[in-house]
């Protein structure tokens, strides 16, 4: 039985507990998207060689599972080199062109349409290693991961430190180190979970519609990493990446919601999946779990609220997917 838990603080795994002031939206899953049943590795790129040549730009690959190496080498002058910064283990210098309007350092992993994977996944992870250094402070220099649906849904690094998301800022990262980034996306919930180092900085809304586009994405067709050069600005920003990994799922609930935790009435949200059944139990002492009511047997796509009992306090709760 796969199970998802609740989590008050994520670097320290510690359990939620009932009546705890959260934020409104809390994710987690207990088992790495990864690892969870019906996962398929998608991209392991870690710019080694065999297929990739210190010195050289990066190889491209157009078909296969678990590829090593990007759909397309857009813009720029990137190459694979031995180590930069404290990435020391083959990674990729990113260098922008000096082209304007195409001052860019991008890859394009393709996830579906031509040269893409033919499935459509309801549940994605990407993570990757990033150096970034030497921006220019008052430019538009910016490391960016745009998720194509096909519109793009931009995650930022800026020149102030500051990692922005379509609504602003969400947290902060520090030149000249290892900055270890996850992304988890859930399109039936149209959410995503950003985490930074371990820790998750940001739950929210994936897809923001516009006229021309007003319902959230059912698929996604492709991911880019770009380092991007203001042409106003003299200098260039330095970064590189490597280990960039990326697996699909049809198989994990990786959103629930937490509803309305300041009147202390917490509660299980989830969107049910084809073929899954469920039930919320609970546990005093994380060993023992019982059932809270019975099974959940509800219709595809429908969102189900379950209420959580009022109960004394260290009273642990998770959600069952029964096959």
């Amino acid at each position: 039985m796969n199970q998802i838990r609740y989590r008050r603080d994520l670097s320290r795994r510690a359990a939620l507990r009932k009546g705890t002031a959260l934020p409104i939206l809390v994710a987690l899953c207990s088992l790495p998207l990864a690892s969870a049943s019906g996962s398929d590795p998608l991209y392991s790129v870690t710019w080694s060689t065999p297929p990739h040549v210190v010195g050289e730009s990066p190889t491209t690959q157009f078909s296969g599972v678990a590829r090593e190496a990007p759909t397309y080498d857009k813009f720029g002058q990137s190459k694979v080199v031995g180590s930069f910064g404290t990435l020391a283990d083959q990674p990729l210098h990113l260098i922008p062109g000096t082209n304007n309007p195409f001052l860019y350092a991008q890859q394009q992993y393709n996830l579906g349409g031509a040269f893409g994977f033919h499935t459509d996944y309801l549940f994605y992870r990407f993570e990757m290693s990033i150096y970034l250094d030497q921006f220019a402070v008052g430019s538009n220099d910016r490391f960016t991961l745009l998720v194509d649906t096909p519109n793009a849904v931009r995650l930022s690094f800026l020149p102030n430190g500051e990692i922005h998301e379509q609504t602003g800022n969400i947290g902060q990262f520090q030149f000249g180190r290892t900055t270890h980034l996850r992304v988890d996306v859930d399109l039936p919930t149209n959410t995503w979970l950003i985490y930074i180092d371990g820790e998750c900085i940001f739950g929210g809304q994936f897809f923001y519609p516009f006229p021309a586009h007003p319902d959230p994405p059912d698929s996604l067709s492709s991911f880019r990493t770009n380092l991007s050069d203001d042409p106003n600005v003299a200098g260039s920003p330095v970064g590189a990446i490597d280990d960039i990994f990326v697996c699909g799922d049809f198989d994990s609930t990786t959103e629930i919601q937490l509803h309305n935790p300041a009147i202390q009435h917490p509660s299980f949200k989830w969107v049910v999946m084809p073929g899954k059944r469920y039930r919320v139990e609970e546990s005093y002492d994380l060993a023992a779990w019982s059932e809270i009511g019975p099974g959940i047997d509800e219709p595809p796509g429908r969102t189900v609220l379950v209420p959580l009992p009022t109960l004394p306090s260290h009273v642990f709760y998770r959600l069952g997917i029964l096959p």
